[in-house]
């Protein structure tokens, strides 16, 4: 059987593409990539990556395929599609395809021939670098004697076919100012660029319309985190956060670095579709990406970029970033005053008081019990999750894996507080049992699987021979299992090595 799944993948495109050109919400693309484009990114550079077009066995492998290739890099690269044809071509092809085959039955190279036909572009080198080839294309910005050349390599050593821009920028006061904007095609490992030299930040892949790992020049590289904030558009700080996020999990970044980056971007981003995606990225290279002697200067670090709390269509976005990075007790005494009456808030500013080892429990029971919502019982165990207590530890435990009393959509949360950051000693224990439980978890069903597999994959007491322990085990389970584990264990391998 071979899966197209360019059905799931066009219907995300569409709502993107409809958003930007008949909505007000003009930034659908620039959220999409702050949000699922990056997952896919991740997703698409580790073990668990495998092309948008492939064949499958049986059910059980197609289940373990609806994921972030599937979805948000489909529809990515249909977004390329529409740049490599051009727009007006490639609405006339889906057209003449909705007609000819309106009320029918079709093939993934009816709409290829339909998109090829009303462009004049033969597409079948296109379909098989892009919907039948695993990976992501790596593109970099090098000098080519007194110009600028850009290197391609695919997976496999030759790139798709990409068309793309590369924008030059100048500073302009205290902003920078885009002075050229180099629209090229690739179709070989080098493409000349037509970019002044001189510029003080170089961008590859500007306006997003490719889907590809990017990265500067050697030489305008450190400029690159520091004058990111200086961009001129959302869109454009979003390519130079994925990039720099991309230099952190392949090892070509720090996480000060990043978040440098990033609370410099948060400091005057103006679309509020990206403000939480990016608060979340800062945190996590703070908190789950940087050396332990570093943590405690950039956790405060993210916690200052969350005075967006002052901006209205900002604020509970920034306030709950706060509430994952606040350091000292008198910062959760502000919180919960901004909170007042915004319970998920006090829930927030309480697990944080939890992981900085204060007393929890009076105030815990008082809010559960004003608490309306029939679920407050699991905001209570995620303060008990995020507890450096191994009573609490073992209780959360029982009644998250062992009782499997927690609702599935709230497994995510209550884990992520459960493997905090500075309770190494406590947790080791529970690491262990995570190996017994993946061996397991498929007799739960497909969705139980996958979510108990991927959320509860340890994140603090564990060590690369851990990590390759697990990948040991992804032979021996079913593949919604394998998918999820391995691409667990990839994440850590990186976090891990992040760490230093």
């Amino acid at each position: 059987m071979v899966l197209p799944r360019l059905n799931e993948a066009f219907a995300e495109f569409a709502s993107n593409w409809a958003a930007v050109c008949v909505t007000s919400y003009r930034d659908a693309w620039t959220a999409h990539l702050a949000g699922e484009k990056l997952k896919a990114y991740f997703m698409d550079q580790g073990p668990t990556t495998h092309p948008i077009r492939q064949k499958v066995h049986d059910v059980s492998e197609a289940e373990a395929t609806f994921d972030a290739i599937t979805y948000p890099k489909g529809a990515s690269v249909l977004h390329q599609l529409m740049t490599y044809v051009g727009e007006a071509n490639f609405a006339a092809g889906l057209t003449n395809y909705f007609a000819t085959h309106a009320w029918g039955n079709t093939t993934l190279q009816d709409l290829i021939d339909a998109v090829a036909e009303a462009s004049g572009r033969e597409l079948d080198q296109w379909r098989v670098g892009w919907l039948e080839t695993a990976g992501t294309d790596r593109l970099t910005l090098d000098h080519d004697g007194d110009g600028f050349v850009l290197l391609a390599q695919g997976p496999g050593g030759q790139p798709r076919p990409h068309v793309l821009a590369v924008g030059a920028y100048k500073h302009s006061g205290d902003r920078l100012e885009r002075m050229a904007l180099a629209e090229v095609e690739v179709a070989g490992t080098r493409t000349p660029l037509d970019l002044p030299v001189g510029a003080d930040l170089y961008l590859v892949n500007d306006e997003d319309l490719t889907f590809a790992s990017t990265r500067p020049d050697a030489t305008t590289r450190d400029a690159f985190f520091r004058n990111a904030a200086r961009l001129p558009t959302a869109t454009a700080r979003g390519v130079a956060v994925t990039t720099a996020w991309d230099m952190l999990i392949n090892g070509e970044a720090t996480a000060a670095e990043v978040v440098q980056c990033l609370a410099g971007v948060l400091a005057v981003e103006t679309s509020a579709s990206v403000i939480e995606p990016c608060l979340n990225l800062a945190v996590e290279a703070a908190d789950l990406r940087s050396p332990e002697a570093e943590r405690d200067q950039l956790l405060p670090t993210v916690a200052a970029t969350c005075n967006l709390a002052d901006v209205s269509a900002y604020r509970k976005a920034a306030l709950r970033g706060f509430a994952r990075t606040a350091t000292e007790p008198h910062d959760i005494v502000w919180l919960q005053n901004e909170a007042e009456e915004d319970i998920d808030l006090q829930w927030r500013a309480l697990v944080r008081k939890a992981q900085l080892r204060s007393q929890t429990t009076t105030e815990a029971q008082a809010l559960l019990d004003r608490d309306p919502d029939p679920d407050a019982w699991v905001s209570r165990l995620q303060v008990r999750a995020a507890t450096p207590d191994a009573a609490e530890k073992n209780a959360v435990w029982q009644t998250l894996v062992t009782d499997r009393a927690v609702p599935l959509a709230s497994v995510q949360s209550v884990a992520t507080l459960f493997w905090s950051a500075g309770q190494d000693d406590l947790l080791r224990p529970h690491t262990e049992a995570y190996l017994d439980l993946v061996q397991t978890i498929h007799r739960s069903g497909t969705m139980p699987a996958s979510t108990y597999t991927k959320s509860l994959f340890p994140v603090f007491g564990i060590d690369q021979t851990y990590v390759k322990r697990a990948e040991a085990l992804a032979a021996h389970v079913v593949p919604v299992v394998r998918t999820n584990l391995l691409d667990r264990a990839d994440r850590m391998r990186r976090m891990l090595a992040s760490r230093g």
